[in-house]
């Protein structure tokens, strides 16, 4: 009716709220909340109209000559008047948004740190939900196509280089190089001709180009680039030619030949003008097939004078591929196989830039923007960013195109040429981490490149760019395809985004909406680590073993937390009796021998949380209290719970006194943590593991929960055939050395095999890993780690909570001895020793 009225105000106000209610209150039905607005935006835009309407009878009567004009600015005035609104309403706004944002945000956002490149660990949410039905584990689909990895590899050692895959890194290193030298040999037999002469690269090129085959590519039309000359004349090109006008030039060069000279010889000015007027008034009319060929560029060209600085450069533009031969002292072991994949890679990067103008042409809307985008578009380094994958896409074409002449060779008999081509199309895609770190990355790409710049030996997982985004698409397609998509839709949307000028997208987050949120992972220096020595058991062990007579620890006595008052190590052991719940009993020990055994815990579950056990203690002095960190588990969810006591109430066994702290992080499946005894930088830091890294969080104080920020990813499980494969996850809590900060941490292997390694970090970095053992320094072995079918846990365990140093003494030196307690088998409770010089090794500490 005409009464009716809603008001700018009014409408801003309810936008505001209903925006506000959709998204922050959890039980509403989002499609009501929709509705409501849709309802309200309907009688605002009713009363809008309606006043113009009203208005525009109001002037019709009036005959006023300006009624279109006076309508107009009445509609602009109000629309005005409703910005306004909503500016004014949007402080208040903005501030209730992130008050609420941070009300409701959880502790932390739980991810998987997941690493195939040594050094480069790729952040993932550890479950990719689709379509609410649908959620598939991030880790899960990772360690599979690892597994795949590890098979290929497998082959590729026994198969292809004829040697065993247990071999040790030392005798397959040396079979690659050897096996890089044959290839070597075969590309020069295959591809004659010296690429260090200007004869000898044309020899090569020719044959290159003439076992490919078939090189016509979508591209510019040659009459454009005749317009461009003509309008751009490139005088540097045409002087040393004695040529007066472009004219003159194309009768003695293709005017594309020109142009791809010109781009490497004129200014840069030039180059950018003659670029952005061919683009600003190309069509799809100007663009058809082309031949890709080659210009060598020797001596002959100007004198010599001029350099092109690599291999060969491919003008996408001009389908034009500009070769030089290599400089004396250039090109490492492999130069004839680094010129030779170097030159058909760029064949592949033009076959695939055919592809995006055939699609940008088809398409037909804004030709010369999408490629301009394509040609300078912003290129970032994120795993999965379109630029990223599109590189690889080169590579897989290349070994596409390498397997088809290695079955031309072979019908026309040269099948020992076309078995070494195979060999090499087989080693990508192929790396590997071996038991003792060594990265193997088995593509021919990385060996030469590596070795072209100065690089001895195996090629660094820093420098093997092929490795990485090969394992990187492989496994962007495994969770497309998990999700029910064809992988096929990724090189599409590469196409999109590199035409849009966003080379830079992150396809996981384009494609799928996945993407790891508020998440730090701090990079670790990588090394060749010198392996720790092993830890020596304890004669004695095992130490505690499970008490029949007491039913709250009948089964089962584990992962003891330690802690050194004076001349006393006590044991705070995981017990878990008759009725199948953990509770934390007491030993008292002079570090080898158990003084006193207590009849009863000293600590057991309370709180809902904690129903079904309260696990895995790890224990410290701060000022005059102990803190204790443990798993609070109710059956369904396993959280980090933190208590205290005194120090003096500790000793005289006034255990009534436990203090709980509270939870560390609510609701957030999360195990190990332990405190650091003293305070770094002004603020506490806790370890915590979620499945499978480790994590760090910075407290101002000793309060549960833990602040919403401040939470980074120090450490994850290492690839390939590693030690530390599957999961790690803190152990004893830190010993504080001249060294650094000195911690025994657990990993799990594919055979879900526990084992202990050593980390150090600096005293005031506890971020920043300074050490990681290559080796286990404890592995079951014997009969109470490996279990017992039927008498143990969880066979092939050893499992530490707690360390301390033999003698009460507050910073250790190499020569000071500790002593580390372990569940074995989940079942019992061991020793074992070792040297902190012994677990550092001398060249880290020599570093340090």
């Amino acid at each position: 009716t005409r009464d009716f009225h809603l008001g700018g105000k009014t409408w801003a106000n309810t936008a505001y709220s209903l925006l506000s209610h959709y998204r922050f209150a959890p039980d509403t039905n989002k499609e009501d909340v929709l509705e409501a607005l849709t309802a309200v935006y309907c009688g605002r835009m009713g009363g809008f109209l309606e006043h113009l309407e009203v208005l525009q009878e109001d002037l019709t009567s009036e005959k006023s000559t300006y009624a279109a004009s006076i309508i107009s600015s009445r509609a602009e005035s109000m629309k005005d008047e409703q910005r306004r609104y909503f500016l004014h309403g949007s402080i208040s706004f903005i501030r209730q948004w992130k008050e609420k944002s941070w009300k409701h945000k959880p502790p932390l956002i739980p991810a998987d740190y997941l690493e195939f490149i040594p050094g480069k660990p790729i952040v993932l949410p550890k479950t990719i939900k689709w379509r609410r039905e649908q959620e598939i584990w991030t880790s899960d689909l990772f360690n599979r196509l690892q597994t795949r990895y590890s098979d290929k590899f497998h082959d590729f050692m026994e198969d292809d280089l004829h040697i065993s895959a247990d071999s040790s890194s030392k005798a397959i290193t040396s079979r690659l190089e050897e096996y890089m030298e044959e290839l070597e040999e075969i590309i020069d037999k295959l591809f004659p001709g010296n690429v260090y002469t200007e004869e000898g690269t044309r020899e090569a090129v020719e044959a290159i180009f003439q076992s490919i085959g078939n090189l016509k590519f979508f591209g510019i039309k040659e009459k454009i680039f005749e317009k461009a000359l003509t309008r751009f004349p490139p005088l540097n090109i045409m002087i040393p030619e004695n040529c007066h006008t472009p004219r003159d030039l194309f009768d003695k060069m293709l005017p594309r030949d020109a142009v791809t000279l010109a781009n490497l010889i004129e200014t840069r000015k030039w180059a950018d003008r003659t670029l952005l007027w061919i683009l600003d008034n190309l069509t799809p009319e100007d663009m058809e097939e082309v031949e890709l060929k080659p210009l060598v560029l020797g001596d002959s060209f100007r004198g010599g004078t001029f350099k092109l600085g690599k291999i060969s450069d491919l003008n996408k533009l001009t389908t034009r591929q500009v070769i030089s031969p290599l400089s004396k002292g250039i090109g490492g072991k492999y130069p004839k196989l680094r010129f030779f994949l170097f030159i058909g890679r760029q064949i592949m990067i033009a076959q695939n830039y055919s592809y995006l103008y055939q699609t940008y042409a088809r398409e037909r809307k804004k030709l010369g923007l999408k490629i301009r985008n394509s040609l300078i578009g912003r290129f970032e380094s994120t795993p999965f960013s379109a630029y990223n994958i599109f590189e690889n896409y080169h590579h897989r074409e290349l070994i596409r195109m390498l397997r088809i002449l290695a079955q031309k060779m072979t019908l026309i008999g040269q099948v020992n040429e076309a078995q070494m081509l195979k060999t090499m199309c087989d080693g990508y895609g192929v790396s590997q981490v071996l038991g003792d770190g060594t990265f193997v990355p088995c593509s021919a790409w990385s060996w030469a490149s590596y070795s072209s710049k100065g690089g001895a030996g195996i090629p660094t997982p820093m420098s093997s760019h092929v490795e990485e985004r090969w394992f990187n698409h492989d496994l962007l397609e495994e969770i497309h395809a998990e999700l029910g998509f064809d992988p096929g839709d990724i090189l599409q949307r590469i196409t999109q985004s590199i035409g849009d000028g966003k080379a830079d997208d992150d396809l996981l987050d384009v494609l799928l909406g996945i993407k790891s949120k508020d998440v730090t992972v701090v990079a670790q220096e990588i090394q060749d680590y010198p392996p720790a020595k092993p830890l020596v058991r304890y004669p004695g062990n095992p130490i505690l073993k499970p008490i029949k007579d007491n039913p709250w620890e009948s089964k089962y006595v584990l992962n003891a937390a330690a802690l050194r008052i004076k001349d006393n190590v006590y044991l705070l052991y995981r017990a878990y009796g008759d009725d199948e719940v953990s509770r934390i009993g007491l030993a008292v020990t002079d570090g080898y021998h158990v003084l006193e055994r207590l009849p009863d815990p000293i600590f057991a579950p309370q709180t809902e949380q904690e129903k079904k056990g309260v696990e895995d203690p790890r224990v410290v002095i701060i000022g005059d209290r102990v803190y204790m960190m443990y798993t609070a588990y109710d059956g369904v969810i396993a959280q980090i719970a933190a208590a205290s006591i005194s120090i003096d109430d500790f000793i005289n066994k006034r255990f009534y006194r436990w203090k709980r702290e509270g939870l560390a992080f609510k609701d957030i499946w999360n195990k190990d943590a332990f405190l650091f005894p003293e305070k770094i930088n002004g603020q506490y830091i806790i370890y915590h593991r979620i499945e499978p890294s480790i994590w760090v969080s910075y407290m101002d104080n000793l309060e549960f929960p833990v602040p919403k920020e401040g939470h980074s990813i120090i450490m994850g499980p290492r690839p390939g055939k590693m030690w530390d494969f599957l999961k790690i996850g803190a152990g004893s809590q830190p010993i504080k050395t001249k060294y650094g900060w000195l911690m025994i941490y657990h990993g799990v292997d594919k055979e879900k095999v526990y084992r202990l390694g050593i980390m150090l970090v600096p005293l005031d970095e506890p971020e920043r890993v300074i050490y990681r053992s290559p080796n286990p320094i404890l592995s079951p072995e014997t009969e109470h780690e490996i279990g017992q079918p039927g008498c143990s846990w969880v066979p092939n365990v050893v499992f530490t909570c707690g360390a301390v140093p033999a003698k009460d003494k507050e910073i250790l030196e190499a020569d000071d001895e500790i002593l580390v307690y372990y569940g074995a088998a989940d079942t019992y409770m061991c020793l074992a020793t070792g040297l902190a010089g012994d677990l550092i090794p001398e060249e880290v500490r020599k570093e340090l």
